[in-house]
């Protein structure tokens, strides 16, 4: 058996074209060492380790720069500290990676084994993944630990990541996964109150030693029609592995990532106990309690640059809108108020000279009145 020592120490960066680390050959890779490889990375060995410090800038790494493919396969767990996808190509993983300070997609796609409890890719409890939106995890991603988890994840060329904040222990290991569905998951026994849902993404979570989750979704360009109409409000479904709905967890409008839109869900799936596997998707609820859009930013420039309330459809021949300024003057009075369209209704300029500041918007509807301070902005 190789009783080789090599211990690597205080060096930058290392390039190899690939890297192989022999059965019984003990390597120590120290501290601010990166080790750089266009090619694959094989781990004989269970005695390669990178030499941890108490600076979490100052861990070292594995970069793999290939443009081609590459990929690691390790024979026992390896331990990471930092991971770093780059070059672009897909990086394909056989064998357990655990990164425990940082995986960063910066340009490639790594593919990682489906369906496999003996090979995967995670992080661990310290650790986080990043991406900056062109790179991306195909297949499930782990993650150790509570507390909020970024997964950058991607299916069918499309980047789709999602958060989970996750509630439970230093032990939980939460995975996710996304699909591009092509239409073998069919969403059936929707809640009452749900009018549309998603045919074109869904996101699989599961996990292990489990409290909860809260879920947040990222708003893909064929989920957008969802939530055209001002009526349907988005939320976070949630279904179990044998396609059944079982519950609507809510949703408000938020952002993951680098500014993608996304729906986090208002409530958070319950475990009920062992093991955890749930399936998500975005849908719509049809509400008839208007919802008065809070922020004005008449500037032209197709974002909030006039008033809308939604659900406001479901009392067209009966409502009226009033406008105040902070010293209760009126600036706008509408009866039987439309939200404005480009197809029927397009936006006559009413809301164009509001001064900035805080106003008070009145909505009379059903005998009914609702009152909500509208914020302009420059």
């Amino acid at each position: 058996m190789n009783k080789l020592l090599t211990t690597i120490l205080f060096i930058p960066t290392l390039a190899f074209s690939q890297l192989v680390v022999p059965s019984g050959t003990t390597m120590t890779v120290g501290a601010n060492t990166l080790i750089s490889t266009d090619g694959n990375v094989v781990v004989q060995s269970a005695n390669f380790s990178f030499q941890s410090v108490n600076d979490a800038n100052n861990l070292g790494g594995l970069l793999l720069g290939g443009s081609g493919q590459q990929g690691i396969g390790t024979a026992n767990l390896l331990a990471i500290p930092n991971l770093i996808i780059d070059g672009g190509g897909t990086k394909g993983i056989i064998g357990q990676v655990l990164v425990t300070n940082q995986l960063e997609l910066a340009n490639g796609i790594v593919s990682t084994p489906e369906n496999d409890n003996v090979n995967f890719l995670a992080v661990g409890s310290n650790g986080e993944a990043t991406s900056n939106g062109t790179s991306w995890v195909t297949g499930p991603l782990l993650q150790q630990g509570s507390g909020a988890k970024f997964y950058p994840l991607g299916a069918a060329n499309r980047y789709a990541p999602i958060l989970l904040d996750v509630r439970g222990n230093e032990n939980t290991l939460t995975g996710a996964r996304a699909y591009r569905n092509d239409g073998s998951f069919v969403v059936r026994n929707l809640p009452s109150n749900v009018d549309t849902v998603s045919s074109s993404w869904v996101w699989a979570v599961f996990a292990q030693e489990l409290n909860s989750v809260q879920v947040n979704l990222p708003i893909q360009s064929e989920d957008e029609g969802l939530f055209t109409s001002n009526e349907n409000l988005p939320v976070v479904l949630e279904a179990d592995t044998v396609q059944n709905l079982s519950s609507n967890l809510g949703g408000f409008t938020t952002t993951i990532g680098s500014g993608f839109n996304a729906v986090g869900s208002d409530n958070a799936s319950v475990n009920p106990g062992g093991d955890y596997v749930r399936l998500f998707l975005l849908g719509g609820v049809l509400t008839t309690v208007p919802v008065i859009h809070n922020i004005l930013t008449p500037n032209n420039d197709g974002s909030n640059d006039f008033l809308v309330i939604q659900a406001i459809g479901a009392y067209a021949d009966d409502n009226e809108v009033i406008l105040l300024d902070r010293w209760g003057t009126e600036v706008y009075r509408k009866k039987n108020f439309r939200n404005f369209n480009d197809i029927d209704n397009p936006y006559d300029g009413s809301f164009d000279d509001l001064s900035p500041g805080n106003y008070i918007c009145i909505l009379k509807y059903a005998g009914q009145t609702a009152k909500q301070v509208i914020t302009v902005l420059n």
